[in-house]
């Protein structure tokens, strides 16, 4: 029997229907009935663009942090998820306070994004690199199914 659809048919349903939740999110972030993201005992975040890409070996997320000091990335990997949260405030000060031509700016940015994990992970072997804006997280697939099957009497 031939199959009706094939595989690229739904990845790229796949690929379309994450692209719509990341352009809804953005447009109603901040609108008061619908919050963004929230990290534990914080207000909204945004939620940077991102990618998750299963391997044969494992995962690899993709996060777009333009303008990011690597210093600014808090990156958490458990064996079930990947979570990155960034936490930026920018301040500057210039003219002359004597003469009274004084300005004095703060630019707070803060980003936050979690990976839910279909497979477990072996957190100690994450390699993360961070280059022109792009943080890419590499994590390995664990061996351990984590569960098992149950014989029953």
């Amino acid at each position: 029997m031939a199959k009706l659809f094939d595989e690229s048919f739904f990845a790229e349903m796949r690929r379309l229907q994450r692209e719509m939740d990341r352009l809804f999110s953005q447009f109603m972030q901040g609108h008061p009935l619908l919050p963004g993201p929230q990290a534990p005992g914080k207000a909204p975040y945004r939620m940077p663009v991102a990618d998750l890409v299963e391997t044969e070996s494992g995962y690899v997320a993709s996060i777009e942090l333009p303008g990011v000091a690597k210093k600014d990335i808090e990156l958490s990997v458990t064996p079930q998820q990947i979570v990155v949260r960034v936490d930026t405030k920018v301040e500057r000060s210039t003219g002359d306070k004597e003469k009274g031509t004084f300005q004095h700016s703060a630019v707070s940015r803060q980003f936050y994004r979690a990976f839910p994990l279909p497979k477990l992970v072996i957190p100690e072997k994450t390699k993360a690199e961070l280059r022109d804006g792009m943080l890419r997280v590499e994590v390995p697939k664990s061996a351990k199914a984590g569960g098992f099957r149950v014989d029953i009497e």
